[in-house]
Protein backbone atom coordinates (compact mmCIF):
# COMPACT_ATOMS: atom_id res chain seq x y z
CA UNK A 1 0.00 0.00 0.00
CA UNK A 2 2.58 2.22 0.77
CA UNK A 3 4.69 1.70 -2.32
CA UNK A 4 1.94 2.35 -4.18
CA UNK A 5 1.31 5.66 -2.74
CA UNK A 6 4.46 6.49 -3.09
CA UNK A 7 4.64 5.28 -7.09
CA UNK A 8 1.50 7.65 -7.18
CA UNK A 9 3.85 10.42 -5.79
CA UNK A 10 6.37 10.24 -7.89
CA UNK A 11 4.01 9.60 -11.12
CA UNK A 12 1.83 13.05 -10.19
CA UNK A 13 5.62 14.95 -10.05
CA UNK A 14 6.58 13.75 -13.25
CA UNK A 15 3.14 14.79 -15.11
CA UNK A 16 3.71 18.21 -13.42
CA UNK A 17 7.09 18.67 -14.55
CA UNK A 18 6.41 17.57 -18.15
CA UNK A 19 3.45 19.61 -18.94
CA UNK A 20 5.43 22.44 -17.13
CA UNK A 21 7.93 21.86 -19.86
CA UNK A 22 5.58 21.40 -22.76
CA UNK A 23 3.99 24.88 -21.78
CA UNK A 24 7.76 26.09 -21.47
CA UNK A 25 8.70 25.04 -24.85
CA UNK A 26 5.33 26.40 -26.44
CA UNK A 27 5.53 29.97 -24.83
CA UNK A 28 9.02 30.60 -25.40
CA UNK A 29 11.38 31.17 -29.04
CA UNK A 30 14.80 28.71 -28.54
CA UNK A 31 16.69 32.15 -27.62
CA UNK A 32 14.76 32.71 -24.85
CA UNK A 33 15.07 28.68 -23.86
CA UNK A 34 18.74 28.80 -24.39
CA UNK A 35 18.96 31.83 -21.78
CA UNK A 36 16.38 30.56 -19.08
CA UNK A 37 18.95 27.62 -19.47
CA UNK A 38 22.21 29.03 -19.01
CA UNK A 39 20.60 31.38 -16.39
CA UNK A 40 19.47 28.94 -14.27
CA UNK A 41 22.96 27.31 -14.43
CA UNK A 42 24.64 30.28 -13.50
CA UNK A 43 22.39 30.58 -10.38
CA UNK A 44 22.79 27.16 -9.33
CA UNK A 45 26.54 27.78 -9.64
CA UNK A 46 26.23 30.60 -7.92
CA UNK A 47 23.55 29.13 -4.99
CA UNK A 48 25.90 26.09 -4.17
CA UNK A 49 29.06 28.12 -3.88
CA UNK A 50 27.37 30.25 -1.40
CA UNK A 51 25.44 27.91 0.47
CA UNK A 52 28.42 24.59 0.21
CA UNK A 53 30.50 26.37 2.77
CA UNK A 54 27.63 26.42 5.76
CA UNK A 55 27.02 22.85 4.57
CA UNK A 56 30.31 21.68 5.08
CA UNK A 57 30.25 23.10 8.73
CA UNK A 58 26.87 21.65 9.52
CA UNK A 59 27.88 18.24 7.81
CA UNK A 60 31.48 18.38 10.24
CA UNK A 61 29.47 19.63 13.53
CA UNK A 62 27.33 16.83 13.44
CA UNK A 63 30.37 14.05 12.72
CA UNK A 64 32.70 12.82 15.43
CA UNK A 65 34.96 15.33 16.70
CA UNK A 66 37.73 12.67 16.82
CA UNK A 67 37.37 11.41 13.21
CA UNK A 68 36.43 14.88 11.58
CA UNK A 69 40.23 16.34 12.72
CA UNK A 70 40.93 13.22 10.09
CA UNK A 71 39.23 15.64 7.42
CA UNK A 72 37.74 14.52 3.84
CA UNK A 73 33.98 15.01 5.11
CA UNK A 74 32.22 17.17 2.35
CA UNK A 75 28.17 16.68 2.06
CA UNK A 76 27.31 14.39 5.09
CA UNK A 77 28.52 13.12 8.42
CA UNK A 78 30.70 10.31 8.15
CA UNK A 79 30.29 9.15 11.63
CA UNK A 80 27.32 11.44 13.38
CA UNK A 81 27.29 12.41 16.69
CA UNK A 82 25.58 14.99 18.87
CA UNK A 83 28.60 15.66 21.18
CA UNK A 84 29.87 18.64 20.30
CA UNK A 85 26.30 20.17 20.71
CA UNK A 86 25.54 18.55 23.82
CA UNK A 87 28.74 20.41 25.30
CA UNK A 88 27.75 23.69 23.40
CA UNK A 89 24.54 23.32 25.47
CA UNK A 90 25.90 22.32 28.97
CA UNK A 91 27.99 24.97 29.10
CA UNK A 92 26.38 27.80 30.95
CA UNK A 93 28.26 30.77 29.33
CA UNK A 94 27.13 29.67 26.15
CA UNK A 95 23.49 29.06 27.12
CA UNK A 96 23.65 32.86 28.45
CA UNK A 97 25.25 34.23 25.72
CA UNK A 98 22.49 32.58 23.47
CA UNK A 99 19.67 34.57 25.50
CA UNK A 100 21.83 38.16 25.68
CA UNK A 101 22.13 37.55 22.24
CA UNK A 102 17.95 36.92 21.74
CA UNK A 103 17.43 39.41 24.11
CA UNK A 104 19.61 42.17 22.64
CA UNK A 105 18.31 41.31 18.96
CA UNK A 106 14.49 41.92 19.87
CA UNK A 107 14.96 44.74 22.24
CA UNK A 108 17.68 46.77 19.88
CA UNK A 109 15.00 45.58 16.86
CA UNK A 110 12.66 47.06 18.48
CA UNK A 111 14.08 50.64 19.49
CA UNK A 112 15.60 50.94 16.42
CA UNK A 113 12.39 50.66 14.42
CA UNK A 114 10.58 52.87 16.37
CA UNK A 115 13.14 55.83 16.69
CA UNK A 116 14.61 55.30 13.10
CA UNK A 117 10.61 55.17 11.88
CA UNK A 118 9.69 58.35 14.05
CA UNK A 119 12.71 60.58 12.43
CA UNK A 120 12.56 59.10 8.76
CA UNK A 121 8.30 60.21 9.57
CA UNK A 122 9.71 63.66 10.62
CA UNK A 123 11.98 64.16 7.82
CA UNK A 124 9.21 62.95 5.21
CA UNK A 125 7.35 66.25 5.85
CA UNK A 126 8.33 69.47 3.64
CA UNK A 127 6.71 71.48 6.11
CA UNK A 128 8.99 70.67 8.83
CA UNK A 129 11.56 73.63 9.53
CA UNK A 130 15.48 72.99 8.69
CA UNK A 131 14.54 69.82 7.09
CA UNK A 132 16.93 69.85 4.36
CA UNK A 133 19.86 70.82 7.46
CA UNK A 134 18.59 67.86 9.20
CA UNK A 135 18.48 65.20 6.42
CA UNK A 136 22.28 66.65 5.32
CA UNK A 137 22.95 66.27 9.22
CA UNK A 138 21.97 62.53 9.29
CA UNK A 139 23.71 62.06 5.55
CA UNK A 140 26.95 62.89 7.11
CA UNK A 141 27.56 60.65 9.50
CA UNK A 142 27.08 58.06 7.49
CA UNK A 143 30.69 59.48 5.58
CA UNK A 144 32.21 61.03 8.86
CA UNK A 145 32.58 59.30 12.30
CA UNK A 146 34.57 60.31 15.97
CA UNK A 147 36.35 57.45 15.63
CA UNK A 148 36.83 54.47 18.25
CA UNK A 149 38.67 56.35 21.06
CA UNK A 150 35.75 59.44 21.15
CA UNK A 151 32.98 57.14 20.93
CA UNK A 152 34.28 54.80 23.78
CA UNK A 153 35.15 57.91 25.97
CA UNK A 154 31.46 59.00 25.23
CA UNK A 155 29.98 56.00 26.01
CA UNK A 156 31.69 55.54 29.04
CA UNK A 157 30.66 59.28 30.43
CA UNK A 158 27.10 58.32 29.54
CA UNK A 159 27.63 55.05 32.22
CA UNK A 160 26.80 52.71 29.15
CA UNK A 161 30.31 50.50 30.10
CA UNK A 162 29.26 46.83 31.50
CA UNK A 163 25.43 47.77 30.29
CA UNK A 164 22.73 46.24 28.65
CA UNK A 165 21.59 49.35 27.39
CA UNK A 166 25.27 49.47 25.29
CA UNK A 167 23.79 46.83 22.26
CA UNK A 168 20.61 49.17 22.37
CA UNK A 169 20.73 53.37 22.84
CA UNK A 170 23.89 54.09 20.57
CA UNK A 171 23.05 51.80 17.55
CA UNK A 172 19.15 53.09 17.93
CA UNK A 173 19.27 54.84 14.46
CA UNK A 174 20.70 54.10 11.39
CA UNK A 175 20.69 56.59 8.45
CA UNK A 176 20.35 54.32 5.40
CA UNK A 177 16.97 52.00 7.13
CA UNK A 178 16.03 55.88 7.86
CA UNK A 179 16.22 56.87 4.01
CA UNK A 180 14.42 53.84 3.52
CA UNK A 181 11.39 54.47 5.44
CA UNK A 182 11.49 57.91 4.22
CA UNK A 183 11.26 57.48 1.36
CA UNK A 184 7.96 54.86 1.64
CA UNK A 185 6.19 57.45 4.24
CA UNK A 186 6.71 60.05 1.28
CA UNK A 187 4.60 57.95 -0.92
CA UNK A 188 1.50 57.35 1.48
CA UNK A 189 -1.56 59.86 0.43
CA UNK A 190 -1.43 62.69 2.54
CA UNK A 191 -5.36 63.09 1.99
CA UNK A 192 -5.34 59.90 4.88
CA UNK A 193 -3.33 61.92 7.46
CA UNK A 194 -5.39 64.77 7.08
CA UNK A 195 -8.46 62.64 7.73
CA UNK A 196 -6.64 61.95 10.15
CA UNK A 197 -6.43 65.18 11.81
CA UNK A 198 -9.25 66.40 10.96
CA UNK A 199 -10.72 63.79 13.50
CA UNK A 200 -8.96 65.32 16.12
CA UNK A 201 -6.03 62.88 16.05
CA UNK A 202 -2.53 63.58 16.82
CA UNK A 203 1.07 62.97 14.91
CA UNK A 204 1.98 60.43 17.13
CA UNK A 205 -1.25 58.58 16.59
CA UNK A 206 -1.40 58.73 12.83
CA UNK A 207 1.83 57.32 12.99
CA UNK A 208 1.38 54.36 15.13
CA UNK A 209 -1.90 53.76 13.62
CA UNK A 210 -1.81 54.96 10.34
CA UNK A 211 1.28 55.07 8.55
CA UNK A 212 3.17 51.82 10.51
CA UNK A 213 0.56 49.11 9.55
CA UNK A 214 0.38 50.78 5.81
CA UNK A 215 4.31 50.20 5.76
CA UNK A 216 4.57 46.76 6.17
CA UNK A 217 6.66 46.40 3.26
CA UNK A 218 9.12 49.04 4.73
CA UNK A 219 9.00 48.01 8.06
CA UNK A 220 9.45 44.05 7.94
CA UNK A 221 12.74 45.16 5.26
CA UNK A 222 14.33 47.29 7.87
CA UNK A 223 13.50 45.06 10.71
CA UNK A 224 14.88 42.55 9.23
CA UNK A 225 17.95 44.77 8.62
CA UNK A 226 18.24 45.59 12.40
CA UNK A 227 17.29 42.40 13.69
CA UNK A 228 20.38 40.44 11.07
CA UNK A 229 22.50 43.65 12.54
CA UNK A 230 21.94 43.29 16.44
CA UNK A 231 22.65 39.39 16.00
CA UNK A 232 26.19 39.77 14.20
CA UNK A 233 27.30 42.32 16.44
CA UNK A 234 30.33 41.15 18.20
CA UNK A 235 32.59 43.84 18.45
CA UNK A 236 30.51 46.41 20.46
CA UNK A 237 30.72 43.75 23.30
CA UNK A 238 34.08 43.15 23.13
CA UNK A 239 35.06 46.74 23.67
CA UNK A 240 32.49 48.25 26.32
CA UNK A 241 32.09 45.05 28.20
CA UNK A 242 34.77 44.41 30.68
CA UNK A 243 33.68 43.17 34.22
CA UNK A 244 30.48 41.81 32.92
CA UNK A 245 31.38 38.59 31.10
CA UNK A 246 27.62 37.16 31.78
CA UNK A 247 26.56 39.62 29.40
CA UNK A 248 28.66 38.66 26.22
CA UNK A 249 26.37 38.04 23.18
CA UNK A 250 27.37 34.56 21.27
CA UNK A 251 28.52 36.54 18.68
CA UNK A 252 31.91 37.63 20.92
CA UNK A 253 31.70 33.95 22.45
CA UNK A 254 32.05 33.01 19.18
CA UNK A 255 34.83 35.21 18.34
CA UNK A 256 36.69 34.79 21.63
CA UNK A 257 36.33 30.91 20.50
CA UNK A 258 38.05 31.17 17.42
CA UNK A 259 40.48 33.32 18.78
CA UNK A 260 41.58 30.35 21.39
CA UNK A 261 40.81 32.35 24.29
CA UNK A 262 37.06 31.52 25.90
CA UNK A 263 37.68 27.73 25.76
CA UNK A 264 40.74 25.76 26.01
CA UNK A 265 41.09 22.08 25.05
CA UNK A 266 40.51 21.21 29.14
CA UNK A 267 37.44 23.43 29.38
CA UNK A 268 36.10 21.46 26.61
CA UNK A 269 36.73 18.24 27.60
CA UNK A 270 34.48 18.42 30.74
CA UNK A 271 33.00 15.44 31.03
CA UNK A 272 33.62 13.82 27.86
CA UNK A 273 37.11 11.68 28.65
CA UNK A 274 37.10 7.95 28.17
CA UNK A 275 39.94 6.07 28.93
CA UNK A 276 42.29 9.44 28.73
CA UNK A 277 41.19 10.35 25.32
CA UNK A 278 39.50 13.57 24.43
CA UNK A 279 36.19 13.04 22.71
CA UNK A 280 35.47 16.83 21.94
CA UNK A 281 37.71 19.35 19.96
CA UNK A 282 38.16 22.98 19.95
CA UNK A 283 37.53 22.73 16.22
CA UNK A 284 34.32 20.71 16.82
CA UNK A 285 32.88 23.20 19.87
CA UNK A 286 33.81 26.12 17.25
CA UNK A 287 31.57 24.49 14.15
CA UNK A 288 28.60 23.70 16.51
CA UNK A 289 28.53 27.39 17.93
CA UNK A 290 28.48 28.84 14.10
CA UNK A 291 25.59 26.49 13.24
CA UNK A 292 23.72 27.44 16.64
CA UNK A 293 24.37 31.22 16.50
CA UNK A 294 23.55 31.05 12.96
CA UNK A 295 20.43 28.84 12.20
CA UNK A 296 18.04 31.16 14.52
CA UNK A 297 18.23 34.39 12.05
CA UNK A 298 18.04 32.30 9.41
CA UNK A 299 14.13 30.80 10.76
CA UNK A 300 13.29 34.89 10.21
CA UNK A 301 13.87 34.95 6.36
CA UNK A 302 10.82 33.19 5.76
CA UNK A 303 8.39 35.05 7.81
CA UNK A 304 9.47 38.45 5.24
CA UNK A 305 10.92 37.59 2.82
CA UNK A 306 7.33 38.42 0.87
CA UNK A 307 7.54 41.79 1.96
CA UNK A 308 11.54 42.13 1.22
CA UNK A 309 11.30 43.09 -2.28
CA UNK A 310 8.91 45.31 -2.41
CA UNK A 311 10.12 47.08 0.56
CA UNK A 312 13.80 47.38 -1.02
CA UNK A 313 12.27 48.67 -4.65
CA UNK A 314 9.81 51.23 -2.81
CA UNK A 315 10.66 54.84 -4.58
CA UNK A 316 13.05 52.99 -7.12
CA UNK A 317 10.47 53.71 -9.71
CA UNK A 318 8.02 56.72 -10.24
CA UNK A 319 5.01 56.72 -11.83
Amino acid sequence: MKENIIVKFFVKIKNKIASAYVRWTKKNTLGERIFDVVNLILLLIVGFVSLYPFWQIVAESFNEPLDAMKGGIYFFPREFSLIAYKTVFENSQLVTSFFISVARTAAGTLVSIIVTGLLAYALSKPALRGRKFFSLLCLATMFFSGGMIPTYLVISQLGLVDNFLVFILPCAVNVWNMIVLRTFFENIPVSLEESARLDGAGWYRIFFSIVLPLSAPAIATVCLFFAVGQWSAWFDAYIYVLDADWMYPMQTILMRIINGSAISGGDIVGGGNTGGTITVTADAIKLATIVVSTVPILCVYPFVQKYFVKGMLVGSVKE
